[in-house]
């Protein structure tokens, strides 16, 4: 059975606001009717231009929305630190003392700030099931996608977001997918309203 999300996405103001009108699109989807040029002005952006996800997250976490991140950031995170007792905030405070570069310091800082927010962050297999399960709850998924993969064209450091709104998933590649829920702590993990 199909299931479909209705979502009204704004057009995109510019190549590099693609993040944030996701996002916009998610919180209109839940009834929060921000504007999105204020998303857009209170997301964090890169200074190459665009965003993380987990900054996306961060700005949902903030505006009383629970967030889920999947990670398959390699350079960031090791597979092992997600397992049972594993402190994933200790490991990133060790992880950023290393970092290679400022991009990566500051990616290391978000994804400290988004789990001091109460974010989640899992490493977990990317699978139809996965997409299917929240899809199914009503729940959008953020994803980020790479434009090479997207368009079949030569490699470039910059992705694309995109926002599946339906089950008619064909199996394309993509990283960081990001859950939006409302903020319902007692009904995890299946939010169905945003708390006042």
């Amino acid at each position: 059975m199909e299931t479909r999300l209705q979502f009204d996405i704004l057009p995109q103001p510019d190549d590099t606001t693609c993040g944030p009108t996701c996002l916009h699109a998610i919180y209109r989807y839940f009834g929060d009717e921000i504007p999105l040029s204020q998303v857009i002005r209170e997301v964090p952006s890169l200074r190459e231009g665009g965003t993380l996800a987990v900054m996306l997250g961060s700005h949902a976490l903030a505006r009383g929305y629970r967030a889920l991140l999947y990670t398959y950031n390699l350079m960031i995170f090791d597979p092992t630190w997600f397992g049972h007792g594993v402190d994933l905030h200790e490991r990133l405070r060790l992880r950023e003392q290393v970092a290679s570069h400022a991009k990566q310091e500051l990616a290391i800082r978000s994804y400290m700030e988004f789990l001091e927010r109460g974010g989640q962050i899992r490493y977990e297999d990317l699978s139809r099931g996965l997409l299917r399960h929240f899809l199914k709850a009503g729940l959008p998924v953020l994803t980020g996608l790479s434009s090479t993969y997207l368009y079949r064209s030569m490699r470039v450091t910059k992705t694309k977001k995109t926002t599946i709104y339906g089950a008619r998933y064909k199996g394309t590649s993509s990283c960081s997918p990001a859950t939006i829920r409302p903020r319902i702590p007692s009904s995890w993990p299946i939010p169905t309203a945003r708390t006042p």
